[in-house]
């Protein structure tokens, strides 16, 4: 008695020409369910006055870029920090390395 291997997905299931059609129709409403949450959530953050830490991460990189400001910040940072500690370096993006 043999015995057979059992066929692929590919050889066993086969979509049909509405396949498409609904893997196209379900990645746009993923996208515009998304999209209207993400639409919501910052309305929310900015009507309670919230920031998250990417807010954080873009309000000091525009804030140290203001004219003036950076050796401010450098020389009021100069008179109480021996060191800083970074945790997560290789998780930074572009923007916390320009700050």
């Amino acid at each position: 008695m043999a015995i057979e291997a059992a066929p692929s997905p590919e050889q066993t299931y086969d979509p049909g020409p509405c396949h498409t059609d609904w893997k196209d129709e379900a990645w746009r409403a993923f996208i515009g369910s998304t999209d209207a949450l993400l639409r919501a959530y910052e309305h929310r953050k900015r009507l309670h006055g919230l920031l998250d830490y990417d807010d954080l991460v873009l309000k000091a990189l525009a804030l140290l870029r203001r004219p003036g400001v950076a050796p401010w910040v450098l020389f009021k940072l100069d008179g109480g920090l021996d060191h800083i500690l970074i945790d997560e370096a290789q998780d930074t993006n572009p923007e916390q390395w320009d700050i």
